[in-house]
């Protein structure tokens, strides 16, 4: 389910982001380029977090972007993967650095629950996030979202 909303167009993996609000920035570019958001989506992800803190990390090593969902700037349901080899400080906790992020933007509050269930369920495996954060290649990571 994962693949259906992160084609191998929307992963990318970099050595690293000059901070979290680089890499927010860098995990929605792809979405952006192909016209499935709009800049003010990324605008009000980066302020969620500066006003609610690092919420969006779910587990160590990972994190979830994403704002309220049937914002008018989101024009299609959509997920994209930034993989980054140093990790990306969300705070001075050393709990809040991650390697793996995956940007969320949906129409309406159900279009991406499909996904999120494949993703909770790939996250409760340490190994799968390991593996991921350490692919080498789009297509390696890309077949890890199966």
């Amino acid at each position: 389910m994962l693949q259906k909303f992160i084609t191998k167009e929307r992963i990318q993996i970099i050595e690293q982001a000059a901070d979290w609000v680089d890499a927010v920035n860098m995990a929605g570019a792809p979405l952006l380029q192909q016209g499935l958001i709009m800049p003010s989506y990324l605008e009000n992800v980066i302020r969620n977090i500066n006003e609610n803190g690092p919420y969006i990390i779910l587990k160590e090593g990972f994190a979830l972007p994403h704002a309220q969902a049937g914002e008018e700037n989101v024009k299609e349901t959509c997920m994209s993967l930034l993989i980054t080899r140093q990790a990306v400080k969300f705070s001075d906790d050393p709990a809040d650095a991650v390697k793996v992020m995956i940007l969320l933007a949906s129409v309406d509050a159900n279009a991406h629950m499909g996904a999120m269930v494949d993703l909770v369920e790939k996250l409760d495996d340490d190994a799968w996030l390991e593996q991921l954060g350490e692919a080498q290649s789009i297509d390696e990571a890309y077949a890890l979202l199966r």
